[in-house]
């Protein structure tokens, strides 16, 4: 049975992040940070997803508000599981 968090999928993403240095560097080809993250799978497109830590519960009138969202571009994850 998969986790959920306020009926969200929990899911961990592992993905690569954009990376810069300050300052006068050579050129590094090699510098690739991978990211691994861990939340609640609130939105998914064929270009994206959003993953968040919390998600309000609020009445059921009322439209959920949701913490710490985090776009991850699809041509950025390698790995997308769910828990």
């Amino acid at each position: 049975m998969r986790m959920k968090l306020a009926g969200y999928p929990i899911v961990t993403v592992e993905w690569i992040d954009s990376t810069s240095r300050p300052g006068w560097n050579q050129v590094d080809r090699d510098a690739e940070l991978r990211v691994v993250s861990v939340g609640a799978l609130i939105y998914s497109s064929k270009d994206r997803i959003i993953i968040t830590k919390s998600v309000a519960l609020g009445r059921p009138s009322e439209a959920q508000s949701f913490h710490s969202q985090m776009h991850i571009p699809r041509c950025a994850i390698r790995k997308m599981r769910y828990l």
